[in-house]
C-alpha cells in the first residue's frame, strides 16, 4: 500500500494518519525538514481508506458557483492592527465563536513548532491569527473536527488549500455546519529550517526567543518585515538576519516540493471563503487604502455568501474582481515557479543553515553597495 508516488504527489496535510482505522500510518521527516506519512506493513489491512481520502492530485472540478470579490476592513481597529492584513479572519471567527461554534486555525504551539489548534474561545483563537510562513502541523485535527461535527457543532476551519481541501474530502456537505476558509498561499517552507532559524538568532543575539512575528504593524501603518520578541521582554526588527528566512522563502528557496506542483493554484477554491492580502489595493481602490493593511475576500460558495451576509455589519468592504486580487496575487492562478532548488540543498550539505544565512547577507550588502554606486 502507498499513500503517495513521489514526493511532489504529497503536500504533508497528514489526513491519512488520521484516517487509518489501525493506526497504521505515522508521519515521518525527511533530510529536507518536511514530514511525509509511512505505513508500517505489520499493521496495515490494505483497506485503502488513506488512498480514498486523499485529494491533493485528484483533478478539481470547475465551480459553477458565481464568485464575487470584495476588498475588506474589520471595523474593529485594534482587531485589525493585531492581523496581518485587514481583520477579516477576526471577523468570520467572532460569528462562530459567538454562535457557539468552535474554530480550528494554525498556531504557534513553541517558538518554533506550528500546528493546527481547537479553539472555542477568543482568547485561542487570537493565536490562530496573523500570517505564519511554515507547514502547520494538522496530526489529530480531522478526528476532532469529526467529533464536533458529531455533536451538532459549527466549525470553522482554516488553512492552506490544501489542508482545506483535505477536511473537504473527508467530511464532504455537512449542512452548513462546516465553514471552510482556504487562504491564499505562496507555498510552505521547512518547519525544520524555520527551528534552524530560531535557534540562529538566539545564538547571534545571546538571548532566547519567545516570539517570531512574520509580519508587524505599528502605529505608524502597515510593515511587512518580521520582529523578534526575546524572553528579556525586548524586541528586534532591524537585524538583517532575522528577515533570512522569510527572503528565501519568498525566493521558492525552501518550498515543499509539492508546492510546485499545486492543483489548488487556482480559481477553483476549496474554501467556502479565500482569505488573503489585497497587494496593490492602494492602485486599484487608493481610497479604501488607510495604510494599515486591506484583506482580499473571495466568496466560493453558497455557504461563503451566507456567512459573509452574516459579518457585513462588522466590516467595511467594496466590491472588486477576482481578476483585481489576482493581479497582485499570482498563486491564485497558478504555483510558485521553482527556482535552481538542488542548487540551494546543496549549498545546505556542505554550509548549514548558519553558513546559508551568512553568506545571503553578504550577498545583500554587495547588491546594496552596487546598486548604490
Amino acid at each position: 500500500m502507498r499513500v503517495y508516488n513521489t514526493k511532489k504527489d504529497c503536500c504533508g496535510c497528514m489526513v491519512c494518519v488520521d484516517i487509518c482505522p489501525k493506526g497504521a500510518i505515522s508521519k515521518k521527516r525527511d533530510f529536507f525538514g518536511f514530514d511525509y506519512p509511512v505505513i508500517d506493513k505489520t499493521l496495515c489491512i490494505q483497506c485503502g481508506a488513506c488512498t480514498k481520502v486523499c485529494a491533493f492530485s485528484e483533478k478539481k472540478e470547475p465551480n459553477t458557483f458565481e464568485i464575487r470579490a470584495y476588498a475588506v476592513k474589520n471595523k474593529n481597529s485594534e482587531a485589525r492592527m493585531k492581523s496581518s492584513s485587514g481583520g477579516i479572519y477576526t471577523a468570520l471567527t467572532d460569528y462562530v465563536i459567538e454562535k457557539g461554534g468552535v474554530v480550528y486555525g494554525a498556531a504557534f504551539v513553541s517558538k518554533s513548532d506550528v500546528a493546527h489548534i481547537r479553539c472555542e474561545d477568543v482568547e485561542n483563537r487570537n493565536r490562530t491569527r496573523t500570517s505564519k510562513y511554515v507547514q502547520s502541523d494538522c496530526e489529530g485535527i480531522y478526528n476532532r473536527i469529526k467529533q464536533d461535527l458529531r455533536e451538532g457543532k459549527i466549525v470553522l476551519f482554516s488553512g492552506t488549500p490544501c489542508q482545506v481541501g483535505a477536511v473537504k474530502k473527508m467530511f464532504g456537505d455537512c449542512n452548513g455546519n462546516l465553514l471552510l476558509v482556504d487562504i491564499i498561499c505562496h507555498g510552505v517552507p521547512s518547519p525544520m529550517l524555520f527551528n534552524k532559524h530560531i535557534n540562529y538568532i538566539e545564538k547571534k543575539a545571546n538571548k532566547k526567543v519567545k516570539e517570531f512575528v512574520f509580519r508587524t504593524k505599528n502605529g505608524n501603518g502597515r510593515n511587512s518585515d518580521p520582529s523578534i520578541i526575546y524572553e528579556d521582554g525586548t524586541a528586534d526588527s532591524e537585524s538583517k538576519y532575522i528577515g533570512m528566512f522569510s527572503a528565501l522563502f519568498n525566493e521558492n528557496k525552501i518550498l515543499r516540493e509539492s508546492c510546485f506542483n499545486c492543483n489548488y493554484a487556482s480559481n477553483t477554491r476549496q474554501g467556502d471563503i479565500t482569505i488573503g492580502d489585497f497587494w496593490g489595493v492602494e492602485n486599484s481602490m487608493p481610497e479604501f487604502q488607510d495604510g494599515f493593511g486591506v484583506s482580499a475576500v473571495i466568496i466560493n460558495s453558497i455557504v461563503g455568501k451566507q456567512l459573509f451576509e452574516n459579518i457585513k455589519n462588522d466590516i467595511e468592504y467594496k466590491e472588486t474582481s477576482f481578476k483585481e486580487i489576482a493581479r497582485k496575487n499570482p498563486n491564485l492562478l497558478k504555483p510558485s515557479k521553482r527556482p535552481k532548488y538542488p542548487t540551494f540543498w546543496i549549498k545546505y550539505i556542505f554550509m548549514g543553515w548558519n553558513g546559508i544565512v551568512e553568506s545571503y547577507q553578504k550577498k545583500s550588502l554587495i547588491n546594496k553597495i552596487k546598486k548604490r554606486m
